[in-house]
């Protein structure tokens, strides 16, 4: 198994089995500050606030088992490269791809269909769902939304 970069998506469904990683995995600086937000979001619902709280403290718990990316110029450039519209699901891809040429190969980790579609075809890095490397995630992953069925 070699390092993986994950996404907000994946982080949050893995959860404290990072733990279980055999290396050091990588974040973008921009899924710790999507966990900040996610935990005091008023458009979140509170399974969500919840997990981002506790991986939040995980992560302050543990800090020798991840390296944070800062999202800098570098890494901007990477985006502008691509002629990728500046979001934080973007940056984070960008961040991966940066992190893989520059410092060493990864495996980006995403549960985002959208990121890994961007990942996979246009950043050209290798890609894979948090399922893909850990069996215990369940199906009801995080997916940044709810569907809900209201009933007459």
């Amino acid at each position: 198994m070699g390092k993986y970069f994950l996404d907000t998506c994946s982080l949050l469904n893995l959860g404290k089995k990072v733990l279980d990683f055999e290396s050091t995995f990588i974040l973008s600086d921009v899924t710790i500050k999507e966990l900040e937000f996610i935990k005091v979001s008023g458009n979140k619902d509170e399974t969500t606030k919840f997990k981002a709280r506790q991986v939040l403290h995980m992560l302050i718990e543990n800090p020798d088992v991840f390296e944070t990316l800062i999202c800098e110029s570098d890494i901007l450039f990477v985006m502008e490269d691509l002629d990728l519209e500046d979001t934080n699901d973007n940056r984070i891809i960008c961040s991966a791809m940066y992190f893989n040429e520059a410092i060493e190969p990864i495996t980006f980790v995403t549960d985002d269909l959208c990121c890994y579609e961007i990942a996979k075809q246009i950043a050209d890095i290798n890609v894979c769902m948090s399922r893909d490397i850990c069996n215990e995630v369940k199906e009801e992953v995080y997916t940044g939304y709810k569907t809900v069925s209201l009933e007459y």
